[in-house]
């Protein structure tokens, strides 16, 4: 059909489920838009850290801290936009126009903290 694919996952489902997907999109040779919501914690079980919370949050609770836009290129993504969908709001529709023509796989990761991490090193 000529319609691009934009997929939308959060940081926790990326690590625990989404990581297949990105690899078959690949070996498929799909070029669909992937956006990231990386807030830094799981949210949606009860603010649980997991490997993409920065340590500077974690203190005891993990010694690991991934970043999304290193394991996609690690999996062959090329095209990676890391942006604040809060501060750069006009930058991140802008790239999502620019992306959506791109022939190849992308991935654009809105990275914005959770308020609960702000506040406090412990959830």
């Amino acid at each position: 059909t000529g319609q691009k694919v934009i997929a939308m996952i959060g940081d926790s489902t990326f690590l625990h489920a989404g990581l297949p997907s990105i690899i078959n999109i690949l070996n498929n040779d799909s070029s669909p838009l992937i956006i990231i919501f990386d807030n830094g914690i799981t949210a949606m079980t009860g603010h649980q850290f997991n490997a993409v919370t920065p340590l500077e949050f974690k203190k005891n609770d993990g010694k690991t801290e991934l970043k999304i836009e290193k394991i996609l290129e690690a999996l062959g993504i090329k095209n990676i936009l890391v942006v604040d969908p809060v501060k750069e709001n006009k930058i991140l529709v802008n790239k999502i126009k620019e992306f959506l023509l791109r022939k190849e796989a992308g991935a654009i990761i809105c990275r914005h903290f959770c308020k609960y991490l702000k506040k406090s090193s412990r959830v």
